[in-house]
Formats: C-alpha cells, sequence, structure tokens
C-alpha cells in the first residue's frame, strides 16, 4: 500500500505569506505632517482628546493631566496655569506644544526664560533623541507623545476639528446659542462710529495746545504699538517731539528715539553677547545718540 505524502507546505512560510508583506523591525512610523500642525495638536490637547490614563512620557514617568491649563493666544507657552500629577506629584505651570519633539531646540525655547515654568513639553511625535526637554535655567522636563494615547483615528479628529470649526463661526463659545450675525455686524459698526467719534473728539481738543503734525506723530506712535505697548510709545512721543527730528537723518531719529526709550545696548542692565554689540548698525546709532547728548 503506497503512503500519503506528508505536505510540506507549512515549512515554506514565504508560499503562505509573502516576506515583503512583514514589516521592517527598525520601520518608524511618521504621520503626515503636511496636515498636522502645531494649531491641531494644541486643540487635540485643550479638549483632552487622548486616553488621560496610564499615561507614560518618554523616559517613563506616570502622567495624569488634572487641568489642560487656558489656552495662551499671545506669546509665551501655549497653555498657562495647568495641573499636572507627574509619578504622584502635583505640578502646576505652563505646558508647551509642539508637532515635533524636536522643535523645542528648533524654535529656542531652551534659550528663552519666558519657557522655565514650563511642566510638561507636550508634542504630537518624538522624534528627538533626548528623554527629557532642557529649560533655560538647565532644569529638565518629561515630554509626553500623544501620538500613543490619541483616543481616536488621526484622520477622524482632523476632520472632527476642521469641521467645529466652520460650526463655530455661527455659535456663541460662552452660551452655545446661534449667533445672529447681521445683528452682532450692525452692533459693531456701532461701536465703531461711536469709537471713531470718541477719538475725533480727542484730537479737537489736542489742536488747542498741539500742532496738526505733532497729533497725528502721536496717533500714529500710539497705532504701532497695539494694545501692550500703545501707551509707552505715546508717552515716547511726547517726550520727544515731532519738532525736534527737523533736519535730523533718518539715523540720528532711531537713535534718538532709541537712546530716549532706554532700549541701547549700553542702556541695558545684562551685556549683551558681542556679535550684537558690534553689529555696525548698533554701533552708529550708539555715536549718534552718545553725540546728540553732548
Amino acid at each position: 500500500m503506497q503512503k500519503k505524502q506528508k505536505n510540506n507546505i507549512s515549512k515554506d512560510p514565504s508560499r503562505i505569506y509573502p516576506i515583503r508583506a512583514f514589516r521592517e523591525v527598525d520601520q518608524v512610523y511618521e504621520p503626515d505632517f503636511g496636515k498636522i500642525d502645531e494649531d491641531f495638536v494644541q486643540k487635540i490637547w485643550n479638549t483632552q482628546r487622548f486616553i488621560n490614563a496610564d499615561l507614560l512620557s518618554i523616559d517613563g514617568k506616570e502622567i495624569r493631566v488634572l487641568k489642560p491649563g487656558v489656552w495662551n493666544r499671545e506669546e509665551g507657552p501655549d497653555f498657562m496655569h495647568a495641573e499636572i500629577e507627574l509619578n504622584g506629584k502635583l505640578l502646576v505651570g505652563d505646558v508647551e506644544i509642539h508637532v515635533k519633539a524636536s522643535e523645542w531646540y528648533t524654535h529656542k525655547h531652551h534659550l528663552n526664560s519666558r519657557y522655565n515654568r514650563v511642566v510638561l513639553h507636550t508634542v504630537f511625535y518624538n522624534d528627538d533623541f533626548n528623554l527629557r526637554t532642557r529649560l533655560q535655567n538647565g532644569k529638565r522636563i518629561s515630554t509626553l507623545e500623544l501620538l500613543k494615547w490619541i483616543d481616536a483615528p488621526i484622520g477622524d479628529l482632523y476632520d472632527e476639528t476642521h469641521q467645529e470649526e466652520s460650526q463655530a463661526e455661527d455659535y456663541c463659545r460662552v452660551t452655545g446659542q446661534r449667533l445672529d450675525l447681521e445683528k452682532l455686524k450692525h452692533v459693531f459698526e456701532s461701536l465703531g462710529t461711536e469709537r471713531f467719534l470718541e477719538k475725533a473728539d480727542a484730537i479737537r481738543l489736542l489742536r488747542t495746545r498741539l500742532d496738526f503734525e505733532q497729533i497725528l506723530y502721536e496717533g500714529i506712535m500710539e497705532a504701532l504699538g497695539y494694545t501692550q505697548n500703545s501707551k509707552p510709545l505715546r508717552e515716547l512721543s511726547q517726550r520727544v517731539p515731532f519738532a525736534d527730528f527737523d533736519h535730523k537723518s533718518v539715523e540720528e531719529i532711531q537713535a534718538i528715539l532709541f537712546g530716549v526709550a532706554g532700549l541701547l545696548p549700553s542702556q541695558t542692565e545684562k551685556p549683551l553677547p558681542a556679535i550684537e554689540r558690534e553689529d555696525p548698525f548698533v554701533v552708529a546709532l550708539e555715536k549718534l545718540w552718545h553725540t546728540s547728548t553732548q
């Protein structure tokens, strides 16, 4: 009786699963950075669209987010007054958000003392070899990679974020009620007209003691300061009247304004690097300022 031959196909895995179908061990997944920007990552953090349990930093520390913080739209860390629990210890401070971990150093935050209150560096993708992020004061903080913990596919989060943006345009973020945009537009136009008339009245009063050029000069300087520096720039225009610029070159005017404002390198308490002090433009301003004060 002829014996049946055993099927040896299992000894050759490539006949069932082609070897090229397997992912290489050292192959690293990278998200589509063409679509993912910092604003998208900030929204993920702000809405807490990640699994806030058993979180681990890239240096292996347990993380729990108690409060994500207040979204900062100005310069400085992205979220302020956050509360983070790190290995059971409560940390209160700021959180800085990036798409990639390396952007902390690319943006030179490690040289900026404004970021010394950051208690957690949060990134979408860790492309850096440093396990901990260095602050300007030398302290090192942990980094959290959100990619490992997000609670939905990236594409879904991306679509949801953009859909929410388009829908939010017609809704009040405080009450959640739909806005009457035409009525709102009318209110803003009325307020704008009222503010314009107030400005006009103020200028009429100034004309009783100032000439038109000085009034225009002060108004331009105040406008250049925007919200945060409008008052200092207006004060500068009053300390250095427009008439003082007669028969002076652009460089002389710049030197006077920088000097009166106390912004020249020789006036700073902390010495600047030599490369900045010896810049030809800076040297020229210093010389013109000292000449004008003699």
